[in-house]
């Protein structure tokens, strides 16, 4: 990091002779536009010119083989980058956040290609990939808001997670008949997607929300001759295959099938007030089952107050209710066995929540800064022998719960909960909204400090005084 953060260098040329670049050498010389490579420069350390974003063009010497992680990272200055036919593998974040760079030829003898090596190029929209390439890397071409196509070539068997996620103008892909596996969320929010066309006899197996903010109604999907049932039956790709429709403001996705007529509530997000969610939706004389409530189908709802779900649902996807700030209540079916992740995040007015008995898990951040949050019923089983529970929300308040027959104060403070006047040698345990215990010891007769995580419920059990705290 010989040059690091020398925001007044403006220019450098190396001498010859010179066989290596070192990590971080000139990273953050924010002012640098102009670099000289010898040709006998054989490698260039990660970070090398990271944040050199007056940086336009470097001529990367033939004889380099890597380009290590996050060498170029950060040069917005970059329209378009030669690529020396020897490289053989390309690092993570090797050319992220180069906003300015529109196009890219990966060499043909490529065969290693990191995660996130071009995400948030945003004005990236012509990709040429070589024949070499076994796999499309974790989130490759993450926010990549230029892209309007991609066709990844015959021989790639695997895309990775977020690999094209926010690609918000990507209007067409095609996938190669070698494809068999596409990971979670890899083609998330690419809303402007319209056409897409596998050549795999197979359907590739599909990662969770691989599709989600995809419009399938309106995206048409090829695939072979034969294999639409196979395409129809496989998780994933059965979106493409139902029916869409509105009723009563609510965006439905319904199909038949060997589970029965199911339907899911893909977007509820123009419902105000109270709403209840019917248990059944009929479209085109079909009756369909309401069992689903899909991924962020309410998030943004700020004027939703109330929201009845119907026994019929099973599933809520993660963040289906996050940042509806007014949302007071929700019933959680008893179908439902899991929050998912950030559920009722940022639901600021959220009070209570009564979560069903056959529940076994909460996923993170479920709750996450329900500052209102002063009720849980019905919670996991660990849950049954606590008595004399004394409610509390801290939330940066800095009220103080006390238990007056022991004299047990809780309360919050700097990311901790404090619990003070405990008799020395009374256990505490502290246990987090699925049950899971996350502290237990002894109290030392003063006071006893427990890290926790902000926006969070806990309960604390202090001898036989239970406090019910949200940090």
């Amino acid at each position: 990091m010989l040059f690091f953060d020398c925001v007044d260098l403006t220019s450098v040329e190396i001498p010859d002779g010179v066989v290596s670049i070192g990590y971080g050498a000139f990273e953050f010389c924010s002012a640098l536009a102009a670099v000289t490579l010898p040709e006998t420069i054989v490698s260039i350390g990660g970070y090398a010119f990271d944040g050199c974003s007056s940086l336009a063009a470097v001529t990367i010497p033939e004889i380099v083989t890597t380009i290590e992680a996050g060498v170029f990272s950060g040069c917005s200055g970059f329209t378009s980058i030669d690529i020396p036919d020897g490289v053989t593998a390309i690092g993570s974040y090797a050319f992220s956040c180069c906003s300015g760079l529109t196009e890219i030829t990966l060499p043909e003898n490529l065969t290693e290609l990191g995660g996130q090596v071009f995400e948030y190029c945003s004005s990236l929209t012509s990709v040429t990939f070589p024949r070499r390439l076994a796999s499309i890397g974790e989130g490759l071409f993450l926010g990549c808001t230029g892209l309007t196509s991609i066709d990844i070539p015959d021989g790639v068997v695997s895309i990775g997670a977020e690999a094209f996620s926010g690609c918000y103008s990507l209007a067409s892909v095609t996938l190669p008949e070698t494809l068999s596996e596409i990971g979670a969320k890899a083609f998330f929010y690419c809303s402007a997607l319209s056409e897409v066309n596998s050549l795999a006899a197979t359907p590739p197996s599909c990662g969770a929300y691989c599709f989600t903010g995809v419009d399938m109604g309106d995206c048409t999907l090829g695939v072979p001759a034969g294999m639409e049932e196979a395409y129809k039956a496989a998780d994933g790709w059965e979106g493409f295959f139902r029916e869409y429709f509105t009723q009563d403001g609510i965006y439905y996705a319904a199909a038949i099938s060997s589970r029965g007529n199911i339907a899911t509530l893909v977007s509820g997000k123009a419902c105000t007030g109270d709403i209840a969610v019917p248990g059944t939706v009929e479209n085109a004389g079909v009756t369909y089952d309401v069992t689903r409530v899909g991924y962020g189908a309410f998030e943004f709802c700020s004027g939703l107050t109330s929201v009845s779900l119907p026994a019929s649902v099973a599933e809520i996807d993660a963040y289906a209710f996050t940042l509806c700030s007014d949302l007071e209540s929700v019933n959680i079916p008893a179908r439902v066995t899991e929050i998912k992740e950030g559920t009722f995040d940022n639901c600021t007015s959220l009070a209570s929540a009564t979560l069903p008995e056959n529940l076994t898990a909460i996923g993170e951040g479920a709750f996450g800064y329900c500052t209102a949050l002063s009720e849980i019923n019905s919670l996991a089983d660990v849950w049954t022998d606590f008595f004399n529970i004394v409610e509390s929300d801290f939330a940066g308040s800095g009220e103080t719960a006390v238990d007056a027959a022991a004299d047990v104060k809780v309360y919050a403070a700097a990311g901790r909960i404090v619990v003070e006047n405990a008799a020395a040698g009374t256990p505490i345990a502290v246990y987090s909204a699925d049950g899971v215990q996350i502290y237990g010891g002894l109290a030392d007769g003063f006071r006893a400090e427990i890290p926790a995580r902000a926006g969070r419920p806990y309960i604390v059990k202090c001898g036989r005084s239970v406090f019910k705290a949200v940090m």
